[in-house]
Order: C-alpha cells, then sequence, then structure tokens
C-alpha cells in the first residue's frame, strides 16, 4: 500500500494524521488460529488491531528514527481516492480503492474486549520496525511486493 522501507518512501493516503490500529501480519495470524478453538470466536465478529493506534504519520517517524534515514512522502488527498473508488470498473481496485480511503480516514480500534477473550502479546510499531529493519540489508524492495 505505498510503505517502502527499504527505499525509505511512503505513500500517504489523506493527510496521514488519523490513528491506526497497525497489526503485524504475525499477530493476525496468531488470532486467527486461538479463533478457531474458541467458542466466543464462533459467534462473534473479532475486530482486530495492533496493540497502539498511531498516525501513518507516526510510523513514519518512528522507522526514520530506527533507520536514521528520512523518508520522501507522498500524499495522496482524501479526494482523489473518493474519485478512484467511484471510477474503478473491476472489484478488485474498487476493493483497494476502498483500503485507502479507510486508511485515510484512520481506523483505531479498541482491543480491550478481544484480548479478554484472545489473549495474544502483541508486536508494537517498533518492534515491528526494528524487526524489519535489521533484515533490511538483505530484502530489495522488489521482494517487498511479492
Amino acid at each position: 500500500m505505498g510503505f517502502d522501507y527499504i527505499e525509505n518512501r511512503a505513500k500517504i493516503f489523506g493527510a496521514g494524521e488519523k490513528p491506526i490500529s497497525w497489526i503485524s501480519c504475525r499477530d493476525a495470524a496468531t488470532f486467527a488460529v486461538k479463533a478457531i478453538d474458541n467458542p466466543l470466536a464462533r459467534t462473534t465478529v473479532v475486530e482486530i488491531g495492533g496493540p497502539e493506534a498511531l498516525s501513518p504519520v507516526e510510523v513514519v517517524r518512528i522507522f526514520e528514527e530506527i533507520s536514521g534515514k528520512p523518508f520522501e512522502l507522498e500524499f495522496v488527498p482524501k479526494e482523489d481516492l473518493q474519485n478512484e473508488k467511484i471510477t474503478t470498473v473491476d472489484a478488485r481496485s474498487r476493493s483497494l480503492a476502498g483500503l485507502k480511503l479507510q486508511y485515510a480516514y484512520g481506523g483505531a480500534i479498541d482491543m480491550e474486549d478481544t484480548l479478554r477473550y484472545l489473549p495474544v502479546d502483541m508486536m508494537h510499531v517498533e518492534e515491528y520496525a526494528v524487526e524489519v529493519l535489521s533484515k533490511a540489508p538483505e530484502i530489495t524492495s522488489k521482494q517487498l511486493m511479492y
């Protein structure tokens, strides 16, 4: 979705000031596995997010601090995203446009109830940044797309 920590570039949808509950793929997978055997999860929509709500700009700043390198930022106005969603023809592109628009509007999720019946020791954005940036020399931007 436009966040390239290898090349120190980020595409920010909207102004980048609305908080989002960022979740690592590992944590999302852990929730899915724990939900399989949990009877409460079988009859409930389980909304998941990360342990903290941070704006996209705050996330970029964390990566800049840890990497020691400034990011080049490109901001995409909400109006452009709304137009993309309206004018896109195929379902996949329309879905991606909707995700970008949701990102622009933010999405803080209160995890208190979820963590009560699906306890997960979740990874914070700073921990994630340290982990992926430590592996950055081994990864190319092209590999990030796959």
